[in-house]
């Protein structure tokens, strides 16, 4: 009542500019800096049974994201309403089969033995298929 008595207006912003759309924004999993992807989670280990709190499951979190549906790309703030998806596997994983774009081996077929290395150093070991 007040707002209205000062001319607001529904359906308009402050001072007759744009309505404001709220935001969200995506957590990111814990400890985990800007650019860096969730390592898979090792299963078994640890400290045995965990007490569980109403409301809580054994079962682990999903890891959700926001994609912009415009541009493609992962977005850290969203408009409420918005739907998030669950995060995909990235990079080469053991047994994925791959193309050879340059080199020796140009334009032949391999599948990947192993991968490791850190953030810009990263390689992968491959095995040639026929």
């Amino acid at each position: 009542a007040m707002l209205r008595g000062m001319g607001w207006k529904e359906g308009e912003g402050i001072n007759g500019k744009a309505e404001v759309v709220p935001v969200e924004y995506v957590p990111r999993p814990q400890l985990l800096g800007l650019s860096a992807t969730p390592a898979a989670e090792a299963g078994g280990g640890g400290k045995g049974k965990k007490f569980i709190k109403p409301g809580e499951s054994r079962e682990p979190k999903k890891d959700m994201i926001y994609i912009d549906k415009e541009t493609g790309k992962q977005k850290w703030v969203k408009k409420v309403g918005e739907e998030l998806v669950e995060r995909g596997a990235t990079g080469f994983a053991a047994g994925a089969p791959v193309a050879i774009v340059g080199g020796v081996h140009k334009d032949l077929y391999a599948r990947v033995v192993s991968t490791g290395g850190i953030a810009d150093q990263m390689s992968a070991v491959v095995k040639l298929t026929v």
